[in-house]
């Protein structure tokens, strides 16, 4: 059994035997040594490579907190849950039965709108959606803060792009759920502002295996470019499928396939994909947050400073920042209120923006571009 295994079993052991039970009248969550935090996301499936490196991550750094003396003298206590995250009723029995103080980082559009649910039924602050759709940010939630961009702002500096090399000719293949609805949305904004057109338009359930089909219509629509929104091994056996039908056209994909693991999924036709960032590069070195990551995992069993894990590390620092600032004394309202003092804040190479009436905290969006080896290169 690897670490991440242990560590998730112990932490359901301890649940189960109540030993972060808080004194009558204490803020749910919150005992005299610890505070509970729950977080939902696949850690294996099409989508797991970017959940266990994220997870990895957390693990690494709220373990280094706690060994610090915690925030406040309390210990910070991670409940996640392995699961493709789908119905209300799902996480209504989690937080029943873990009682968490907040929500935090969970998986993927479907999973976090069903967080974003509950946490305004409740009144939970919701910390990091692990999506960039656009209902996180618009209408206004006074409970839910974003650390990352949407995903319309992603596609958009990607088409930006394209037009920029004169690659005006642009197919999309989406899978067809909220989230690659919503990118859907961003990529047709995106065509009108850069003044590019749309040759093909191909849409696939989650489940999906064989993308023949799709590869071979875009064979016939050659396309310049091509973007692709779906989970990281969706994505990676439709550009494979793609490139064995022959279509030379530049691939891109959004910053929720920017694992290693995606580009492992890739193999030898990593070379070329576009995959759009949300937060600085971690390999380069060149910010506090980089080089902090990359201390931190460096002797971490199933560590791996990646993107992935660099919005992990950053979501990490900006809810451990937020627990300070709300005192030893702590409320969600006051968490809440700690949270959006945070304007302008430098968080290490990212500027965290909140307000009591903005929860979008970042717009930073880059392109990086996998090599042959599977590195990510701006």
């Amino acid at each position: 059994m690897n670490a991440l295994a242990r560590w998730l079993r112990t932490g359901l052991c301890m649940l189960s035997l109540g030993m972060l039970a808080g004194p009558a009248g204490a803020e749910q969550g919150v005992a005299p040594d610890a505070i509970v935090i729950s977080r939902v996301i696949a850690l294996d499936g099409p989508a797991g490579a970017k959940g266990r490196e994220q997870e990895a991550a957390l693990q690494a750094y709220f373990g280094a907190v706690n060994a610090a003396g915690g925030v406040h003298g309390r210990r910070i206590v991670l409940r996640t849950t392995n699961a493709d995250l789908r119905s209300t009723e799902v996480l209504r029995s989690l937080h029943d039965s873990q009682r968490p103080f907040a929500l935090f980082l969970f998986g993927g559009t479907a999973g976090s709108a069903v967080a974003m649910a509950l946490a305004t039924e409740l009144r939970i602050p919701f910390v990091a959606p692990n999506s960039g759709a656009h209902a996180f940010h618009e209408p206004f939630n006074r409970y839910v803060f974003n650390v990352r961009a949407r995903y319309r702002d992603e596609v958009a500096a990607a088409i930006r792009h394209f037009a920029l090399v004169n690659q005006r000719r642009v197919a999309l293949v989406h899978v067809d759920d909220p989230f690659g609805r919503d990118a859907a949305e961003g990529y047709r904004e995106g065509l009108r502002a850069a003044g590019a057109s749309s040759v093909h338009e191909g849409r696939f359930a989650a489940d999906q295996v064989d993308f023949s089909a799709h590869a071979w219509a875009l064979a016939a629509a050659r396309p310049q470019a091509v973007v692709c929104i779906g989970a990281s091994r969706r994505v990676a056996d439709l550009i494979v499928a793609a490139r064995r039908a022959g279509v030379a056209a530049t691939f891109m994909t959004l910053s929720n396939n920017s694992s290693a693991g995606f580009a492992r999924e890739l193999g030898s036709h990593a070379r070329g994909v576009i995959v759009s960032q949300v937060m600085p590069p971690p390999a380069t070195q060149t910010t506090p947050l980089s080089r902090e990551v990359t201390r931190l995992l460096a002797g971490a069993q199933d560590g791996e400073a990646s993107y992935a894990a660099m919005e992990a590390y950053a979501s990490a620092k900006l809810l451990v920042e937020g627990l300070r600032r709300a005192g030893p004394n702590l409320t969600r309202e006051g968490f809440v209120q700690a949270l959006q003092s945070l304007q302008r804040f430098d968080l290490g190479g990212l500027e965290i923006d909140f307000s009591p009436k903005k929860r979008s905290g970042s717009a930073y969006v880059d392109l990086s571009i996998l090599t042959e080896d599977g590195r990510y290169r701006r």
